[in-house]
């Protein structure tokens, strides 16, 4: 079994995310001065004057789970190393975004995200084969953010956003042999702070966004029954990049 190079994965992950953004503050900017040179002026002027407003999202997730070793593993002689390595996944839902003044928002966002995380075991013995638990999962995810906008430039504004989630796994799969029996716990909590750029066309607004999402969560079962996860490992916890577009 090869053994995979997160730190390549992460870095290759990041170039991809940074041209996206870049991407996407270059299109809004060319938007706004397409805009500004066509007769129709500004779109939706009165929008976001609305109290509430609905919409939808759709959007890409490299999502993995963050280790805390055990106190025990440096004294355990079972297994070398334990490292866990991302997966990307899709989500999908939709947004309620309430006024609270000329600048600022309170969004909530719910969706259902649909992940693949994975746990790395390498052991002491180099004549056993590194094994990885896999786990698929189907969460509703429910953040709760505040949006901070910036002043509106003709048809583009840009925003950042911070708040919390709370995530409850309904469709977990484990892939791992018997010896891990890794349990994880369905309900987790996240700190989330991101940015974006709203965009306005004459029918409808999109919102490319970039968002990060830290577990606060212990997820992890402790099972002292079990010597190998227990010796092994203390803390599991969450982390994700997501980008997402939005529809509203």
């Amino acid at each position: 079994m090869q053994t995979i190079d997160t730190g390549y994965q992460l870095n290759l992950y990041w170039r991809k995310i940074i041209l996206c953004v870049l991407l996407m503050f270059a299109y809004g900017v060319a938007s706004a001065q397409t805009t500004h040179k066509t007769p129709v002026g500004i779109n939706l002027p009165s929008y976001d004057n609305r109290f509430v407003h609905y919409g939808f999202q759709l959007g890409l997730t490299h999502s993995g789970y963050r280790l805390r070793h055990s106190e025990r593993f440096l004294n355990q002689t079972i297994v070398k190393s334990v490292f866990p390595s991302f997966s990307t996944g899709f989500t999908i839902g939709f947004l309620f975004n309430f006024r609270v003044s000329e600048l600022s928002d309170l969004r909530f966002a719910p969706y259902v995200g649909f992940y693949e995380r994975k746990i790395n075991f390498v052991y002491q013995d180099v004549n056993k084969k590194p094994v990885t638990a896999i786990f698929e999962s189907s969460t509703i995810e429910l953040p709760l953010l505040y949006k901070f906008k910036s002043a509106r430039r003709r048809n583009t504004r840009m925003y950042m956003l911070a708040g919390v989630k709370t995530s409850i796994s309904v469709g977990a799969k484990r892939k791992l042999k018997e010896a891990l029996n890794i349990q994880t716990k369905p309900l987790g909590f996240s700190l989330e702070y991101g940015l974006g750029l709203d965009i306005y066309y004459p029918l409808f607004k999109l919102a490319p966004e970039l968002r990060f999402s830290y577990g606060l969560s212990n997820l992890f079962v402790e099972d002292k029954k079990n010597q190998l996860t227990y010796n092994s490992i203390d803390k599991i916890s969450t982390y994700s990049v997501s980008l997402t577009i939005f529809f509203e």
